[in-house]
């Protein structure tokens, strides 16, 4: 299954178009196929830190820029304060959705393929970007939008306040609203640049202000990361981001997170293949071979969770907003469970409705 756009470099009619990926606990990503944040509710890596609720933004997204001796190419797409934009959208070739997203960038010699990936069953995001150089050499610069907030709230200045331990392929951020938790992003190379301006505000969600309210937010910014593309080459680079308990941050634990990345232990790329993988065993468990079919079978893997508190997986009433209700979970029922060859989730369910009854 896979779906592709062409945005043809038109922001106002593309901002509202939206794409969404889930992990199996609540947790989820989304955004719009500008590149650019839609809602309150969309962000990289939106964690459940009790599956499935207590739902946290915890990495906003990516931007990237494109360096050479001529020129500088912002690759970014954000929405500020009134409706201004910045244009990286002139520089998307393709957006596809195949259980995972793809923006394709093609900027002077240079074209870039970032992946964006949640992995199964955690708390984890992976941005994999492959880079094709045609000419002179260059430099990727990404820099890290983070977040700490409840998912339907904003954040400003004030209330982004972090520990920031910096690690050799990395960083680690401990939010001051909730010090129990620590947010840990790695890169599998390149080099951190710190920089002076660590927040980016008025960032403005378009569908909010359709709802006639400010949808205004802030983030985190502590570092750049500066990657060298080389002459006439290709290259693959992996950003990972995921937010666990303190104590896995305690010693050497965020430098190892990051070191594992480098050893390409689990590289961003390997949860993005997994996810394919994961995907086309839904497909294929269906048995629909019908194009519509298929993406109302990967569509309804969206709302199936897990539920910490009863050990059972749960049926989501609606993302991004809702979590589980026993009425939703019973009308949804045949249609995705029965409908899409997954029969041994639908005893979970019931099971997990009469806990709660």
């Amino acid at each position: 299954m896979q779906f592709n756009l062409k945005l043809q470099n038109d922001f106002k009619n593309n901002i509202r178009r939206e794409w969404a990926l889930t992990n199996g606990l609540g947790g989820y990503a989304g955004g719009s196929v500008t590149g650019a944040i839609n809602r309150t509710h969309q962000g990289y890596l939106i964690a459940s830190l009790h599956a499935p609720v207590q739902r946290y933004v915890c990495f906003s997204k990516a931007n990237e820029k494109i360096v050479t001796d001529s020129y500088t190419y912002d690759l970014s797409s954000d929405q500020f304060k009134g409706g201004r934009h910045t244009d990286g959208i002139q520089y998307i070739s393709d957006f596809t959705y195949n259980g995972t997203i793809c923006f394709t960038y093609e900027a002077g010699d240079i074209t870039i393929k970032k992946h964006i990936a949640l992995a199964q069953g955690k708390n984890l995001a992976a941005v994999a970007y492959e880079v094709q150089n045609k000419g002179e050499a260059a430099k990727l610069l990404i820099t890290p939008l983070m977040n700490f907030r409840e998912h339907s709230e904003s954040s400003t200045v004030d209330s982004l306040k972090f520990e920031v331990q910096k690690q050799e392929h990395g960083f680690t951020l401990i939010p001051k609203a909730q010090d129990d938790h620590c947010i840990r992003i790695a890169f599998s190379g390149g080099e951190l640049i710190e920089r002076d301006d660590k927040y980016i505000c008025d960032l403005e969600a378009q569908t909010e202000v359709d709802n006639e309210v400010p949808g205004l937010d802030c983030a985190f910014c502590p570092y750049d990361v500066s990657v060298d593309i080389p002459a006439s080459a290709s290259m693959h680079f992996s950003v990972m981001c995921d937010i666990v308990p303190l104590e896995a941050c305690n010693g050497n634990a965020g430098s190892a997170f990051a070191k594992h990345l480098v050893s390409d232990n689990e590289s961003a790329f390997e949860i993005l293949h997994a996810q394919l993988d994961y995907t086309d065993e839904l497909i294929k468990r269906s048995g629909f071979t019908d194009d519509f079919a298929v993406k109302l079978t990967v569509a309804a893997n969206q709302f199936i969770a897990h539920r910490q508190s009863t050990g059972y997986d749960t049926v989501l009433a609606g993302l991004p907003w809702f979590t589980d209700w026993g009425r939703d979970t019973m009308i949804s029922y045949t249609g995705l469970t029965l409908c899409t060859g997954r029969f041994e989730k639908s005893p979970r369910y019931t099971t997990d409705l009469c806990q709660v009854l």
